[in-house]
Order: structure tokens, then sequence, then C-alpha cells
């Protein structure tokens, strides 16, 4: 019996133990703006009830849209590689809404920007040299002021069209955080454009559903 257990215990050094039943272990890397901020922190919060063992890093970045993500993304993209992350999380959007509306650039702009960037993701590669899961999210509306109500035509009519065509088109999950924040001005900020600590758990909660879903 002695001899046995040392064989087991020799192997279990040699190999590592067993993973858990029903453990499902990933790299969950969230990219975006300063709504995507919060969400790694709820993220590890919410998944100790989970059967999804997650390591969760941090790509993101505040005030950033889609084209000023892409010198951010170049900056790091060296390091971010050697993650190998099975699910790369996207939001954006929200920042694209004021230079559309002021025309520093249009919408056609901003669906090549937010394409490089997905094509960018899609050269990383997983653990077991796959690529990795896209997920990309709707951009919440603002709430408020005249103005914000001007970004919010943007956003409906232009920026979530076009991130949901690219989502389709490229094959990526589309996960619909807009409509998680939409008519609950009790969700945000006072400044009307960031979620409170109750909206962004609601996002991160939006988030886990989907990395549920894809994982099992």
């Amino acid at each position: 019996m002695i001899t046995r257990k040392i064989k087991i215990l020799a192997l279990v050094l040699l190999v590592g133990w067993p993973p858990l039943s029903g453990l499902t272990k990933v790299v969950i890397c969230c990219a975006g703006d300063s709504l995507m901020r919060p969400v790694p922190g709820h993220l590890r919060v919410l998944l100790k009830t989970s059967n999804i063992q997650a390591v969760i890093k941090d790509w993101s970045q505040g005030g950033l849209s889609s084209r000023t993500y892409q010198g951010f993304f170049q900056r790091h993209w060296a390091a971010w590689r050697q993650t190998k992350p099975d699910f790369i999380l996207i939001q954006l959007g929200t920042n694209d809404a004021d230079p559309i509306v002021r025309g520093k650039y249009d919408p056609a702009k901003f669906r090549q920007n937010l394409l490089t960037i997905i094509e960018n993701f899609e050269q990383f590669r997983t653990s077991e040299n796959k690529r990795p899961r896209i997920f990309i999210a709707s951009a919440p509306y603002f709430t408020g002021t005249e103005r914000k109500q001007e970004k919010n035509k943007v956003i409906k009519e232009q920026i979530n069209p076009a991130i949901q065509e690219i989502s389709k088109k490229e094959g990526l999950i589309f996960v619909d955080n807009f409509s998680v924040l939409e008519n609950k001005p009790e969700l945000y900020d006072p400044d009307g454009v960031h979620p409170s600590p109750e909206g962004e758990i609601a996002l991160a909660k939006n988030w886990l559903h989907w990395i549920e879903r894809a994982v099992h």
C-alpha cells in the first residue's frame, strides 16, 4: 500500500494533479474603453461561484475609440500575444460617437477601424494553437443632455448596426450591452456616460452569461 501511494505521488509530481471534474480553465482578456475597465474585477468575483476557472487580463483603457485603440494595441501586442487568450472581449464605440457627430470621421471609418482591431486579435493563438473566440458588445446609450441625445442617434443608427454587422460577418459572439442599460438611468453615474457600480455589475453579468454559453 505504501509503495502504491509513493508511485501515485511520484506521478502527480511529474504530470500534476488532474483537473477537477467539470472545471473549465480559460484565459479571458478584456479589451476596450472605460466601460470595460471595471469588468475584469467583477468577473473575478462572479466566477468564484462558476465552474469556470479563469485567468482574466485587462486590455482596456479609458477614453479610447476604435481609432486610438489601435495605437494602444500596437504598444502592447507583443506581450499580449504571450498571454495565449481563449476569449477576447471587446467593448468599443462609445468614444467614437462624438468624432462622428463632429465630422472628424464617418461611420465607414469606424467600421474599418473595428475590423482592423478584430483582424489583429484574430492573429493571436490559444495554448492549443487555435484562434481565440472573440466577443464584441454593442455600445450603451448616454443619458442626460440634448448633446448626448445627438450622440445616441449615432450609436443607435450607425455604431451599433456596424458592430452587429461585423459580428455576424466575422463569426464573433455578439453581446448586447445596449439593452442592459437602455432606459435605466439609475444604472449610470451622474456623468451620464459611465455605469454606476450597479451598472458595472449588470454589464459584467451579461458578459459572463455569454462566456458560460461559449464554454458549455
